[in-house]
């Protein structure tokens, strides 16, 4: 959006990410928590398990609607879009990764996880700060699998990752130092 910044809210012309509506759900799910007077931390340690299960089921409709898919593969499981899907349009009828079924799978393990967290006795918190963390990183390793226009990738870097990634590290970074902010408060 460098060259076109108002594209940013052209939000008709499809291009949403996931980050952005993460952002939107922590910022309003805050608001709302706070104006109910429900404890922040355990609220939202109780909330982040279900978000994973979400963008498990999300990505399914991803997979059946031809978006967010991989790269060109030649694996066994590569799978083959129709023609007048987004995939199809832009990858052919060449195999490809899978990677929203790859979605569905590690964010449903995420999901178990996360419930198996919440029975810990953890520092409020934790964690929803751990799905920061572990989403981040499985995101970031997947987007080397995804296909993204040319323009998606950050040229000040050499262009080897994408604006995503580069969203993820800072997210696991995030992360990071909030659990071991609420885990020095807790010992």
């Amino acid at each position: 959006y460098s060259n076109d910044p108002l594209g940013v809210f052209r939000i008709w012309e499809g291009g949403l990410s996931f980050y952005g509506g993460l952002g939107a759900g922590v910022f309003f799910g805050i608001f709302y928590i706070r104006r109910k007077r429900l404890p922040l931390g355990e609220t939202v340690d109780i909330i982040t398990p279900q978000i994973a299960l979400g963008i498990s089921l999300a990505r399914i409709g991803c997979f059946l609607n031809g978006c967010c898919f991989g790269k060109q593969c030649s694996l066994p499981w590569a799978v083959h879009f129709p023609p007048d899907s987004q995939a199809g349009w832009t990858m052919g009828q060449v195999g490809i990764h899978p990677t929203q079924l790859y979605a569905v799978g590690a964010n449903f393990a995420l999901f178990v996880f996360l419930r198996h967290l919440l029975r810990k006795n953890l520092p409020s918190g934790s964690v929803f700060y751990a799905f920061l963390i572990l989403y981040g990183i499985w995101r970031f390793a997947v987007d080397f699998l995804r296909y993204y226009e040319p323009n998606m990738y950050v040229t000040a870097l050499g262009g080897s990752i994408t604006w995503t990634q580069l969203a993820s590290l800072a997210i696991v970074v995030v992360g990071i130092v909030k659990l071991l902010k609420v885990g020095s408060k807790a010992a």
